[in-house]
């Protein structure tokens, strides 16, 4: 008979159950690796990092003289800025999924590899918008607009309105690319300068460059899905005119901004900036072909990231003497 006062016996593990339960365990722990790696591809963040910067950089001007009691703000409009277009890229890459599915260049994106959920990215998306709302709010009310106007355009007038119809929907979505410029300068002035607007102005130009180079370099691709491009609908000689005119806008725009900061760093970025844009574009002018159009696409990539380093750096620098 079973003595009922007898503690009750212990099923204690042995050497193969551990071993049975480790490769679970080891699976589970993948899974959410990798679920976590989509997350952070689906936001694109090579893309975001270079609009953060952008952000920065125009808190860094609205700042000259006077960055130290500012650090906060940029850095805040700065992060604010990256998680907008973080939640963004995670909205446009779950419109786009049926695009990307069809072209070789995206096809194994976690989307359309199933990798992720499309509902999932609509939650990641979601959150990160409504969180990059929650830090703007503290920031004012200039802020808080030119982020709803940057996503508005980005997501609602780029993806959803544009982008399937027309070779100009770059053109119409390119008011997102300057947003971030507004965001961090108004974070720190409560208003935007005409320095703002220059550097926002300049990313506006700089947006046809970098899309339409892009779609050229992937001409069949964005051809077998349907989307219109540039050199696609239109003849070369025009596409190749309209991006060396841009790229010469922005290479003015931007000496101009970098001699308005008064910062000798930044007439250095753009003076380099400049040089390394001005041959390929030259020879994209002259050749029109694809893989012109790809390295002047590298080109317009540097003189930007070189631009807004240097005016984020050169808020710490030298003022250039007047």
């Amino acid at each position: 008979m079973r003595n009922l006062l007898a503690p009750p016996a212990v099923d204690i593990p042995g050497p193969g159950l551990r071993e049975a339960t480790t490769p679970a365990s080891t699976h589970a722990i993948h899974q959410s690796g990798h679920m976590l790696a989509a997350f952070w591809e689906v936001t694109k963040p090579r893309v975001v990092a270079l609009l953060a910067l952008e952000a920065l950089a125009g808190g860094a001007l609205a700042a000259r003289g006077t960055l130290a009691p500012h650090t906060g703000t940029i850095l805040a409009a700065g992060a604010c800025v990256w998680l907008g277009a973080a939640g963004a890229e995670a909205l446009t890459n779950t419109i786009d999924r049926d695009i990307d599915a069809r072209m070789r260049r995206t096809c194994a994106r976690a989307l359309p590899a199933g990798r992720l959920a499309p509902s999932q990215a609509m939650g990641l998306g979601s959150v990160l918008v409504a969180a990059a709302f929650a830090l703007a709010a503290p920031l004012g009310v200039w802020p808080a607009l030119y982020l709803a106007l940057g996503l508005f355009d980005n997501v609602v007038v780029y993806n959803l309105l544009t982008k399937r119809h027309t070779p100009w929907s770059a053109v119409l979505g390119a008011f997102s690319g300057g947003a971030p410029a507004l965001i961090g300068y108004a974070a720190v002035a409560h208003g935007v300068g005409w320095l703002g607007w220059l550097l926002a102005g300049t990313v506006i130009l700089w947006t046809p460059v970098h899309v339409w180079t892009l779609a050229w370099r992937h001409g069949a691709d964005y051809r077998a899905a349907g989307v219109p491009i540039p050199s696609n609908v239109w003849h070369k000689e025009p596409v190749a005119a309209c991006v060396g005119g841009c790229a010469l806008l922005v290479a003015s725009l931007g000496a101009i901004l970098a001699f308005g900061s008064g910062e000798w760093v930044a007439v250095v970025g753009a003076a380099g900036g400049a040089a390394a844009l001005a041959s390929p574009t030259w020879r994209l002018w002259r050749l029109k072909d694809a893989p012109r159009a790809t390295a002047v696409f590298r080109a317009a990539n540097l003189y930007l990231a070189l631009l807004l380093c240097a005016l984020i750096v050169g808020g710490l620098a030298i003022k250039i003497q007047r």
